[in-house]
């Protein structure tokens, strides 16, 4: 499974940093759901991959959700400052 945090497992604040208080509030639904398909390996697809590496992703998540995140997909380079759908698309491929 292709994971993006943002508009996921918290509500996305365009444009601007989610909340301290609202950051991963739906981590614990989300986990549920995984815990359900126990076969189920998770690649990050978020931009959080750019800021944070993987250990501290994965760092967020139980133990045993954490253990199945397998990494993160490539960053492919911006051609312009805007957010490109194809973009994620791209990089999920790669």
């Amino acid at each position: 499974m292709f994971l993006d945090f943002d508009g996921v497992l918290h509500p996305e604040y365009d444009g601007q940093a989610t909340p301290a208080d609202i950051v991963f509030c739906h981590l614990p639904r989300f986990e549920g759901v995984m815990r359900d398909y126990p076969k189920v390996e998770i690649v990050i697809s978020s931009m959080w991959r750019e800021q944070f590496p993987l250990a501290a992703l994965r760092a967020r998540f139980s133990p045993d959700i954490a253990a199945r995140i397998i990494g993160t997909t490539p960053v492919t380079p911006r051609i312009d400052v805007q957010y490109l759908p194809a973009r994620r698309e791209t990089e999920i491929l790669d």
